[in-house]
């Protein structure tokens, strides 16, 4: 893990400390120079930002075009699903506090707001709101936008902000790291107005970052452990394969391992993409790449109340064969979802 960048005052220098910053930032728009007390972290995020052209004053963020896309990818509707009652839990546990809780993408994008609700009012009046971005290409040195351009946690403190709509605020964001990969995938963001921070505050945001990596990851197991046992729980004796919704893992057994080319799995997965969106068993005739005419049976396989894929089952079909290899014809049928299932591992295709 990165080292972790804050800053460390007591409640009797925080206005001096505010004071200083707001010379040193103003120097800097005069002169170009960065007075030496300035923290190398948020020395380097100005020079960036002047580099880029931002703005010293806040310019209008537009919500993002296509958004409503953009929130239903996969990895956006995960990092939403984990945050939920970490979020839940730090609101009231910080109830009757100033501060405000914003989880981002890995691009700055807000995805969830909370928090006190006259500091959420303020943020709505300046165009901080869901759907804005607010990496440091469009803002300048900010708390998500300069801990995702430096790959660690960042508390930044009131005039070390680019924009001076942000001055009177410290921003403390921690990063949230695919379990697996430990790639940023997102920004825990708490914050706060510079005068009153709560002295745990960098505690609470690396806590809740950390704990949305835990539901993160939870998450992708119970999918793929549901998954695996849904093939289990299958005839040994038909072929047969599980695979997510995303399309990316795909569990096999020897039966579909032995029928089944690349070219079959690509051709099976539009029929497999729908049934997330109408979760009843689907049964259709598919002729496979070796000419050979099969019945396919697909179930949603559920986790609780959230479908996670599907079990594809292929069995010979003993009609006459179609015209050629790779020709569908889907005939749905109403069926039971298959139920909830435990633990398992999978594999990529």
């Amino acid at each position: 893990m990165s080292p972790t960048v804050s800053v460390q005052s007591d409640a009797a220098g925080l206005f001096v400390r505010a004071r200083a910053l707001r010379q040193a930032w103003e120097e800097f728009f005069v002169s170009g120079a960065v007075l030496p007390f300035v923290r190398p972290t948020i020395a380097r995020s100005w020079l960036r930002s002047r580099q880029l052209g931002i703005q010293p004053s806040l310019q209008p963020h537009p919500i993002e075009r296509g958004l409503e896309r953009l929130l239903n990818s996969e990895l956006r509707q995960l990092l939403v699903r984990a945050s939920e009652h970490v979020i839940d839990r730090l609101v009231d546990l910080t109830d009757g506090s100033s501060l405000t809780c914003t989880l981002t993408d890995a691009d700055g994008l807000i995805l969830v707001q909370r928090g006190n609700a006259r500091r959420l009012a303020e943020s709505e009046h300046i165009g901080v709101v869901p759907g804005t971005r607010w990496a440091e290409l469009d803002v300048g040195t900010n708390g998500i936008g300069t801990a995702l351009a430096s790959r660690q946690t960042m508390q930044v403190f009131a005039a070390e902000h680019y924009c001076e709509t942000f001055h009177d605020t410290t921003c403390t964001a921690a990063l949230v790291r695919h379990p697996i990969t430990r790639q940023a995938i997102g920004v825990f963001d708490i914050t706060n107005g510079y005068a009153e921070p709560p002295t745990n505050v960098l505690a609470l945001a690396t806590q809740a970052a950390s704990l949305v990596e835990r539901e993160i990851q939870r998450l992708l197991v119970a999918s793929d452990e549901r998954l695996l046992v849904a093939l289990a729980a299958g005839r040994n004796d038909l072929a047969a394969y599980a695979i997510d919704l995303d399309g990316r893992h795909t569990i096999a057994n020897r039966g579909a391992t032995a029928i089944l080319a690349p070219e079959d799995y690509a051709a099976l997965w539009g029929y497999i993409r729908r049934t997330a969106e109408d979760p009843q068993e689907r049964v259709f005739t598919h002729v496979l790449k070796s000419g050979q005419m099969v019945a396919v049976r697909v179930n949603t396989v559920m986790a609780g109340e959230e479908p996670v894929g599907a079990l594809v089952v292929v069995r010979e079909n003993r009609r006459r064969r179609s015209a050629g290899p790779g020709a569908s014809r889907a005939v749905a049928r109403p069926g039971a979802r298959l139920p909830a299932f435990e633990r398992a591992d999978s594999h990529h295709r």
